[in-house]
């Protein structure tokens, strides 16, 4: 292996160096260059420090702000839990009058429609038993036998409450056998 010194570019370097020490201006203006280089250097540390430290300061400052929004955010959340538990409570009223209330309606109703089954049944009864008696009084007149028989009644002939021929008369005339007076 060569020797380090030996080598262009350690020749070049000494080489360089020799020049420095040789011209003292060239000196100087190397140390005020790499003076300058080295201030400019401190002065962009510095320059960097201190976007560094604003940056911190703006960051604490949205730090302080975002908690500022949570704590806010924080109490909309409180607010908005205290008005479910208000509505929930008053849902569950309304439901449970709503429920009683249904209920009640649905009892009377039950009992309503029952009472007009209880009268519905005695008048179908009632008028049951009228439709029986007339059916009883009309296949007693002449009238009606006449007509099943297929002969009508001359109007001076026929008997009963019928003045005209084939005219079966007013029902209300109607006396059911045994008894007197119209049906109704």
């Amino acid at each position: 292996m060569a020797d380090p010194a030996t080598t262009p570019a350690a020749r070049a370097a000494s080489g360089a160096w020799s020049k420095l020490t040789e011209n003292p201006l060239l000196t100087i203006l190397g140390t005020a260059t790499v003076g300058l280089l080295l201030l400019m250097l401190a002065r962009t540390e510095s320059r960097i420090d201190r976007l560094e430290d604003r940056m911190e300061a703006g960051f604490a400052a949205i730090d302080t702000r975002f908690e500022k929004v949570d704590a806010e955010f924080d109490k909309v959340y409180v607010k908005i839990d205290e008005v479910d538990a208000r509505l929930t409570a008053r849902i569950d009223e309304v439901d449970r009058k709503l429920t009683a209330r249904i209920d009640e309606v649905d009892r009377k109703l039950t009992a309503l429609i029952a009472e007009l089954d209880r009268k519905l049944t005695a008048l179908i009864a009632e008028v049951d038993r009228k439709l029986t008696a007339l059916i009883a009084a009309l296949n007693v007149t002449d009238e009606i036998e006449a007509a099943l028989d297929g002969r009508l009644l001359e109007p001076a002939a026929a008997t009963g409450p019928s003045s005209a021929a084939g005219d079966v008369g007013d029902v209300g005339d109607v006396e059911a056998p045994g008894e007197v007076g119209a049906v109704g």
